[in-house]
């Protein structure tokens, strides 16, 4: 589905600046701003700004950067952070400011990892800018497709959407390949995927005998283990409502370590599978699984060196409106998230993370509130109930943290209410006693701002799989996430 509009925002400097609820705050350099951007942001609706709002902060940001930096930015956060929609409007931008150029045909190619990447690159320009199609795109996605086997093309040809695989042949015109030749004729085969045989059996039969095709193409895909990782989180409730007598064997899956690391799943994924099973019918024995898979993706979650201190918003504009990333039946919302990953760090770190939570003021968490020893996802359900809804005062922080830290994470959408011009006077004698630690802010509504000077501050803007990977890369050395990018080479 596109996701594309433009209206106007304001263009983001490096000076000091209003955040969107009113209070004073502090921009990050374009160049920093757009890469944790891109690393992070999912595109969609938040409290404070539209999806349509961040699509225009990247695209007013794009002129500030080095174009060269920016086609590096979309390839590393397409391979290598799995983003999506954000590097096809940047793929689709540099098109749009300097179409002529040279290394915009063989940057196209490279940014689209499936043939569904250049469906909505094309679809993104068209809802943007229309027609004509700048050569050097077509030509790009031409290529692009000109790699793909009979089986991709299958698998994502599109045909109910509105611009389907055919479409996009048309517009293109890529030299043909026996592959393009069967898809344009209408003779390229069906993809053997989960997909398409669900969507066979149900071309087959209807009523009761559709329901049994169903769940003979469940239990065949579970008992020879044909699905993966993801996609027997993503079925749960299919698969619990059509053949709930292969949940036993779908449990046992779920709690294979080795498939779970394979996997490189975050107690995320778990968390919003077990909040749309538990909305979902789900029976309990599912539930518990997730809860112990959950778990047990503490794996892949790195320890932190040093002390931490962990610090969660509980204001009112984190409980009101569903996270980035979050689907409308799972019904997260922003300090869901913020408890989730605060869980998972401190679980990881027994003892060495400290919690806190804020609104107009700031207090300690102990064990007597937050019971460490049990499953994350009720770890998570503990420091939930502590959301009060109030003010946002990021100083508050500073002037209850009562020891030395190697770094704070705070966990918030960074949009302080008021009394935020006394950020930095709060912050200062704590500075001034116990060094200046990392300061990583979690902005996981995509706002943009920070509460906090740049200096050893992140503001990474939203939520995804690949933050945990940010920390260490950043910690290490400051420029290390840019060199990565500089470097960085597609598979």
């Amino acid at each position: 589905m596109s996701r594309f509009n433009r209206p106007q925002v304001r263009r983001s400097d490096s000076r000091l600046t209003t955040n969107l609820a009113g209070g004073l705050a502090h921009s990050v350099t374009p160049k920093l701003e757009l890469t944790l951007i891109a690393l992070t942001s999912f595109l969609k609706d938040n409290f404070y700004r539209s999806a349509q709002d961040t699509m225009q902060r990247i695209v007013d940001l794009i002129p500030h950067v080095p174009r060269a930096f920016v086609m590096q930015l979309a390839l590393y956060a397409r391979h290598h952070f799995g983003m999506r929609s954000v590097t096809h409007l940047l793929a689709v931008e540099l098109a749009a400011q300097r179409a002529g150029d040279g290394d915009l045909r063989p940057f196209i190619q490279k940014v689209i990892h499936r043939p569904d990447d250049a469906l909505e690159i094309m679809a993104c320009w068209l809802e943007m800018y229309g027609k004509p199609i700048p050569n050097a795109l077509r030509r790009g996605i031409g290529d692009a497709l000109r790699m793909f086997p009979e089986y991709a093309l299958a698998k994502y040809r599109k045909n109910n959407a509105g611009l389907t695989m055919r479409d996009l042949v048309r517009l293109t015109r890529p030299r043909a390949t026996d592959a393009l030749t069967k898809l344009m004729q209408g003779t390229l085969a069906s993809a053997d995927t989960w997909e398409s045989q669900l969507s066979a059996a149900g071309q087959q039969a209807d009523g009761e005998d559709l329901a049994s095709a169903k769940a003979e193409v469940w239990e065949s895909l579970v008992r020879e283990r044909r699905l993966g990782y993801m996609a027997l989180i993503r079925n749960l409730r299919n698969i619990s409502q059509t053949a709930p007598h292969v949940l036993p064997q779908v449990c046992e899956q779920l709690l294979d370590m080795n498939a779970l690391q394979r996997s490189k799943m975050f107690p995320y994924r778990f968390f919003t599978a077990y909040m749309a099973a538990l909305h979902g019918g789900v029976p309990d024995s599912v539930l518990v699984t997730l809860t112990q898979a959950c778990d047990m993706s503490l794996a892949n979650v790195p320890t932190l060196e040093g002390r931490t201190l962990v610090v969660l918003d509980v204001s009112g504009s984190m409980i009101q409106h569903q996270a980035a990333g979050s689907t409308p039946n799972s019904r997260i919302n922003c300090a869901q998230v913020g408890a989730l990953f605060a869980s998972a760090i401190l679980k990881k770190n027994l003892d060495t993370a400290d919690f806190m939570i804020f609104d107009s003021t700031a207090r300690y968490l102990g064990s007597r509130e937050v019971d460490r020893s049990i499953p994350i996802l009720r770890m998570t359900d503990q420091i939930s109930r502590n959301c009060t809804g109030n003010d946002t005062r990021f100083d508050t922080i500073f002037t209850t943290a009562n020891r030395a830290y190697a770094r704070v994470i705070i966990l918030s959408d960074m949009q302080g209410w008021g009394h935020t011009h006394s950020i930095d006077r709060g912050a200062a004698p704590y500075f001034e006693r116990y060094g200046r630690p990392f300061i990583y802010s979690f902005n996981l509504k995509d706002y943009g701002t920070l509460m906090f000077p740049q200096q050893k501050t992140f503001a990474l803007g939203g939520f995804s799989e690949k933050i945990f990977d940010l920390i260490p890369m950043m910690e290490g050395n400051p420029a290390e996430l840019v060199q990565s990018i500089e470097c960085f080479e597609v598979p």
